[in-house]
């Protein structure tokens, strides 16, 4: 086996509501910082240098907060109310925060001014993933009918809808230029997932299906997060399954499974891609995984973890 890359990782204790920063793979605690009384986290993204992490925060009665943590002092230097937040997407150029509530709206925030309601495409209901990408914003949604992706401009404008006929899971932006649209069973469709380019965004060509619909029916695998190696494979989280689908970009092709043993619900890669981190909602722990032997090497059992992580280098 390959040895294990020095990583370190933000993950929040479930139990005390803190952030953790560990180092790994010895798997010490640097640095433990309590999350604002009476919030829960929703999702951690990064700064692209690396200095400063942003937390998405849910309260009671519709209320949030995103939460700016200087790394690696992992101290809260800022803290943004904004509407109760389902989804977030940073844009580090103008450090804009564009989020959605329950409800499926999109708002964006900054500092300076008061949350800015963007509204919805028509018939969206439930948003399951957010990236920004540049100055554009991508959005997946539920509708009646199966989903609907979205763009809109740096300005709230839509510039950009595609309706499908199967029901979003996910929406992540990759290194390599890739939409990736994890989705389960619709009316006319089963589970895979939507390889995109953000320049190519009507090639719904790209569909991988990863198990048809008269099998998701009975037995769904729920595709739920994906990651890519290297630019030409990408690993799919099945949550409901507990393994993750190996698939080979290039022949947009299934080309095999990496059991888990446990829901999972997100994945990250390590550095230098052959080792990747997952997260389970059902279980509040993580897994590592063996990518080029494809095999899980260990489980975490000191503290329940939610599923949100990031991976920051050393």
């Amino acid at each position: 086996m390959d040895t294990l890359p020095s990583h370190r990782l933000l993950v929040v204790d479930a139990l005390a509501n803190a952030l953790l920063l560990v180092k790994s793979p010895a798997g010490n605690i640097l640095a433990e910082q309590p999350l604002p009384s009476g919030f829960s986290l929703v999702d951690i993204t990064l700064h692209p240098d690396g200095n400063e992490a942003y937390l998405a925060l849910a309260g009671n009665g519709g209320k949030g907060l995103i939460a700016t943590v200087s790394l690696p002092s992992l101290t809260i230097t800022s803290q943004l109310p904004t509407p109760h937040p389902v989804q977030m997407a940073y844009v580090p150029n103008n450090k804009k925060f564009i989020l959605t509530d329950p409800d499926g709206t999109l708002y964006c925030t900054q500092t300076s001014s008061p949350p800015q309601i963007w509204g919805k495409p028509d018939q969206a209901t439930y948003c399951t993933g957010l990236t920004a990408v540049e100055n554009r914003t991508y959005g997946v949604w539920e509708t009646p009918g199966g989903g609907v992706l979205a763009v809109f401009d740096e300005n709230g404008q839509e510039n950009y809808k595609r309706f499908f006929g199967a029901v979003p899971t996910n929406l992540i932006s990759d290194p390599y230029g890739h939409l990736l649209i994890p989705f389960t069973a619709g009316p006319l469709s089963g589970e895979g997932i939507l390889v995109l380019s953000h320049h190519a965004l009507d090639d719904f060509s790209t569909s991988i299906i990863t198990q048809c619909h008269d099998y998701s029916a009975t037995a769904p695998l729920y595709p739920k997060h994906a990651v890519v190696a290297n630019g030409t494979t990408a690993y799919l989280a099945n949550e409901e399954a507990g393994h993750l689908s190996i698939i080979d970009l290039p022949s947009r092709r299934p080309v095999g499974t990496i059991p888990l043993g446990q829901s999972v619900s997100r994945i990250g890669l390590l550095p230098g891609d052959k080792f990747a981190i997952a997260s389970s909602n059902m279980f509040a722990n993580l897994c590592l995984i063996d990518l080029v032997n494809r095999r899980l090497i260990a489980f975490t059992d000191e503290r329940e973890t939610l599923s949100p992580f990031a991976v920051l280098a050393v």
